[in-house]
């Protein structure tokens, strides 16, 4: 019999985009909207590392655009 060693854990950095609780505290982390945030999931894909890099380049260009 062998011993399956393989880790049994959920990827901690995807996003459940079925977890109404688990978008929205992603969106208050970020400044954005629930609706934002599953706007950019169907875009870029559910990542966290992902997303949150989108998010800081939005809010970087939006920072260089305004006076």
């Amino acid at each position: 019999m062998s011993i399956d060693t393989k880790p049994r854990h959920r990827d901690i950095d995807l996003l459940s985009g079925c977890e109404p609780y688990v978008i929205e505290c992603f969106a208050r982390q970020n400044g954005i909207t629930p609706a934002h945030v599953h706007i950019l999931m169907k875009r870029y894909g559910s990542r966290r590392t992902v997303l949150e890099g989108v998010i800081k380049e939005i809010d970087r260009a939006r920072t260089v655009t305004d006076p």
